[in-house]
């Protein structure tokens, strides 16, 4: 009885559960598709993670540069032009002090990860010469 048992259960894995997969024609075509989405979303998660670290770098570069040469005695205009050649479409801010001048850079990425609302900001200051 004992072997009739596992007989008739080895029957059933088989022939009765396997049977669906085995014989499936078009399973390697499904989990292609799927991991072929997959995929396309993990680069384009990499690739807006690498928009906003493109982002904030021109924006500390901005900001190094804009309170170097407020520093120095470039006139507001000159230094704004040059702060929007290296981080374009960036607002900017300065607030000056008896001794240093502070740039604050606040910019908004575009491209693939304009939907995110990411603000990246830097400030930087110097001392008056």
């Amino acid at each position: 009885m004992k072997n009739k048992l596992r007989h008739s259960f080895v029957y059933f894995l088989r022939h009765k559960l396997c049977r669906n997969f085995v014989n499936s024609k078009g399973a390697v075509t499904a989990e292609a598709a799927v991991n072929s989405l997959s995929i396309a979303m993990l680069l384009g998660a990499c690739m807006s993670v690498l928009i906003i670290m493109h982002s904030q770098f021109s924006v500390y570069e901005a900001a190094r540069t804009g309170s170097r040469m407020l520093a120095r005695g470039e006139s507001d205009q000159v230094v704004y032009e040059r702060v929007q050649e290296i981080a374009p479409m960036s607002e900017i801010q300065v607030n000056y002090s008896p001794d240093s001048v502070t740039v604050w850079i606040t910019n908004e990425p575009i491209g693939v990860v304009s939907w995110l609302r990411t603000t990246v900001t830097a400030h930087s200051t110097s001392g008056l010469e």
